[in-house]
């Protein structure tokens, strides 16, 4: 124990002096001192300085020559001395490697930019970095490839740009006074080592990001998470920490304490308002056919709003250079997917996916079989060098028979998101238009056998412009406008509600700036949005903060603040088992609109191998909005308002290896919602809602020892959730008999005109037990009769832990996912690996 600490502490110790030595020549310029020099020769009287000082100096003979200095100041640092005896001269110095400062001629600074791809795939090469050599001067491109470095000095430089898994490109480039060079760099994938680094390179797309709360998982994050059946984007969120999920047959996630209809999920920049298939199992979107998706637990920026919890931002794939594609046969669904290049100007991608019965619905005991379809197409259009268009689309349809003790029915869903993307470089300027347009659909069964079906719809469109540019080299500002169109319909005749018809349009308008400064090791990033949810209404203004101090290579600290407000409400019950689909609505008259705060604080430390996280958050949560199922009379609201908060500590960490990798995550947390109730006399009822999980615990491991095979697992740990036994039950009269015609009960002697209603005990009076399951996933790639054939087969629950999905009317336990192994194929056709 003692050799480990000391190691532990010689490692801090050497770590931090790598990093202090980086820093030692800025150190040396800022010292204050006195300069005296009488007629000499430029170059002599620099390099003395240096060696006095402890730098060295470099140039070429030809910069210095017959050049003759005389210089006298007290008290001034050695940088503004050496700059002001050159700048004469029409020279000036850049800092380099080892303590040495180059000299070179000045003039306006030059800029180099443009995005890296894949010479193979055309795929942007994301976190790539690029850089001068033997300069400090360098960056890192972004997640969609794109890079710049500004004010680089006169003369020639190798450009260099590097990446795991790729052969490293080097060209020289020669410099003049305010050039800009904006092209395409391709990068040739290093066949000699991608069995043995494609592992590692690809591990290093998880990335924490410098922004408080916010995580980029790559697609091929998703493949080390074991699924049910199909790969999913929200069965890898659940790794995240802070996630919760309140049963196996849910796709709803709740995030530091916030409702599910909190969290805004944008494909491509178009609003998905329903993002999974009704039997709450999956998420509506095929992995296969996504780049990456950006996750903010909170905190998130200006440029994002109208929700009060979370962003989910998920981009589509661009599609390959080369004809590619994949079938996929999993124990949900079959999928097919292909892409390719459109002759010399884009690239596009399509997918499309059915479902087929499963195990899951034997599982259910046949009383509620889901059958869905999806897909997802994108265009890229590259016109120019410093213009790209991308067009996506994604659909889902769901339909859902329910078998209910009176007759079998159906539910169905309609879900369309299509997005336009245009970006334009205009110098150093960035632009980005973004127009979307959307509808939903949904019918539930009719309370009453012969009355319509409820329906819920929504249509928007939106449109948003951003601009983006830099002030100095220091700082930049983006700023933009957000316009969205709505038009939410919903016609009810629930037995409690009565009758509910609603057709409304809605009208949202945001203008928003960020500005993000870098001082040093420090980087505040503040911005404001102004949100007006109605002409009627006064705008709303949203401050948010955030600050970012990285006093070494290995560690940051980080806090931030923000406003966050939310217009649209759903229906839904905690407490139901089984929600298939929200159901959105526009807000009543009478309502405040909610808002919330965050409070986040946290540190990040990392080294090549291991990546350790903690964050502590605080939220508060006003004018808490809720369905009322308390409503007995017309009279009474549909919707309550009261306030919420939540706290809590989020740790996760990455460990990386040649051949495996562990993530993990552990959250402690806490919520609780106060909100008013009527009957039987006025009050406020504090309770913690069903997705309260105090303990949440995952680990997922994947062993990968060559390019053929590869082991995943995963293990879940939690505390039990909130829930209310049934302690008895009555007879309730429809609302709906107000507005029947009294010859209406003649004709339908045998139609029930009450409802069983359950009573229920305190809210949060009891806990489920502790839930923990483990899944495993073994893929092979292979090949037979010629074609690459990768089979895979998971086990879910593979020590069959009977964990409580629900108790019924008598007490009774039923368990939710038991033991379950399944097997799938996928059969990659082309260039698709």
């Amino acid at each position: 124990m003692k050799k480990n600490l000391f190691f532990g502490v010689m490692l801090l110790l050497s770590m931090g002096l790598t990093a202090r030595a980086q820093d030692r020549l800025d150190e040396i310029l800022a010292t204050r001192t006195t300069v005296h020099v009488s007629h000499r020769p430029l170059g002599d009287a620099l390099r003395s300085i240096g060696a006095s000082a402890g730098f060295k100096v470099e140039f070429e003979k030809d910069l210095v020559a017959g050049k003759i200095i005389s210089f006298h100041k007290s008290q001034i640092t050695l940088q503004d001395a050496i700059e002001q005896m050159l700048r004469p001269h029409g020279l000036t110095f850049i800092p380099m490697a080892n303590n040495t400062i180059r000299l070179v001629r000045s003039g306006i600074g030059s800029i180099i930019r443009g995005r890296i791809v894949d010479s193979e795939s055309g795929e942007p090469v994301a976190f790539a970095n690029v850089f001068l050599k033997d300069t400090a001067m360098g960056s890192a491109t972004d997640e969609n490839g794109k890079f710049e470095i500004e004010d680089i000095p006169l003369g020639s430089f190798q450009f260099e740009i590097r990446h795991m898994g790729y052969e490293s490109y080097s060209v020289e480039l020669n410099l003049q006074s305010g050039k800009i060079i904006d092209r395409e760099f391709k990068m040739k994938p290093d066949v000699l080592q991608l069995e043995t680094v494609t592992a590692i390179a690809e591990k290093e797309r998880v990335v924490y990001q410098p922004q408080i709360s916010a995580y980029s998982l790559r697609a091929r994050q998703f493949d080390m998470m074991p699924s049910q059946g199909d790969k999913d984007v929200f069965r890898a969120l659940q790794m995240m920490p802070g996630v919760v999920v309140t049963n196996d047959f849910k796709s709803q996630l709740y995030i530091r304490g916030g409702n599910s209809d909190q969290n805004l999920v944008l494909l491509d920049g178009g609003i998905v308002y329903n993002p999974f298939h009704f039997s709450g199992i999956m998420s509506a979107f095929d992995v296969d056919a996504l780049d990456k998706v950006e996750f903010y637990a909170g905190g998130f920026g200006a440029e994002y709003g109208s929700r009060l919890s979370s962003v989910l931002s998920i981009h589509t794939k661009t599609g390959n250079n080369k004809k590619a594609g994949l079938l996929n046969l999993s124990p949900l669904s079959v999928k097919l997917l292909a892409e390719g290049p459109i002759k010399q100007w884009g690239n596009i991608l399509l997918s499309a996916r059915r479902s087929y019965v499963t195990t899951f619905a034997e599982k259910m005991g046949n009383s509620v079989v889901p059958d869905f379809y999806d897909g997802i197409a994108r265009i890229d259009i590259r016109p120019t060098r410093k213009d790209t268009i991308t067009l996506s689309a994604f659909y889902g349809n769901d339909n859902v028979r329910l078998k209910q003790a009176r007759d079998e029915e159906n539910m169905s869903s309609e879900n369309l998101s299509t997005a336009l993307n245009y970006y334009r470089t205009i110098g150093a300027l960035r632009l980005l238009y973004t127009g979307s347009y959307g509808y939903f659909t949904n019918q539930t069964p009719p309370p009453i056998s012969e009355n319509e079906q409820n329906v819920n719809s929504m249509k928007e469109f939106s449109q948003h412009l951003q601009v983006t540019f830099p002030l100095t080299s220091a700082a930049s500002v983006k700023m933009g406008g957000q316009w969205h169109q709505q038009r939410i319909s919903y016609k009810s005749a629930d037995p409690i509600l009565a009758e509910m018809w609603i057709d409304k349009p809605l009208q949202e308008l945001a203008l928003y700036i960020d500005n993000r400064i870098t001082l040093g090791t420090f980087e505040v990033q503040s911005g404001l949005r102004f949100n007006r949810y109605d002409k009627s209404q006064p705008w709303i203004t949203e401050p948010r903060l955030a600050l970012h101090y990285k006093p070494y290579n290995f560690l940051s600290v980080k806090a931030a603040y923000g406003r966050y407000s939310q217009n649209l409400v759903t229906i839904f019950n905690e407490n139901d088992t089984y929600n298939p689909v929200d159901i959105w609505l526009p807000p009543e008259e009478y309502m405040d609109l909610a808002q919330a705060d965050h409070f986040i604080a946290g540190v990040i430390w990392r080294t090549p191998a291991l990546v350790l996280s903690m964050e502590a958050y605080y939220k508060q949560v006003h004018h808490l909005t809720q369905y009322n199922r308390e409503r007995l009379f017309p009279a009474d609201p549909y919707f309550v308002q009261g306030k919420g908060y939540a706290y809590g500590i989020d740790l996760s960490g990455q460990w990386l290896h040649d051949t495996w990798q562990v993530w993990a995550s552990y959250s402690l947390g806490k919520a609780i919602k106060e909100l008013p109730f009527t009957y039987p006399q006025p009050g406020i009822d504090r309770f913690a809602p069903r997705y309260d999980r105090r303990h949440n615990l995952n680990v997922a491991f994947e062993y990968r020892p060559n390019a053929q095979f590869e082991l995943s697992a995963r293990f879940t740990l939690g505390s039990g959730t909130p829930f209310g036994f049934m302690i008895g039950a009555y007879q309730r009269w429809s609302l709906f008999v107000i507005n029947v015609p009294s010859a209406w009960y003649d004709n339908h002697p045998d139609e029930r005109l009450y409802y069983i209603t359950a009573i229920q005990s305190e809210r949060d009076a009891f806990r489920f037990p502790t839930y923990h399951r483990l899944d495993i996933s073994i893929k092979v790639r292979t090949h037979f009769m010629g074609m690459r054939v990768y089979p895979y087969a998971q086990i879910l629950n593979l020590y069959d832990q009977p964990n409580i999905l629900y108790y019924d009317a008598n007490a009774k336990p039923h368990t939710s996912v038991p033991f379950l192994p399944m097997l799938g194929i996928e059969i990659p056709m082309g260039a698709r690996e």
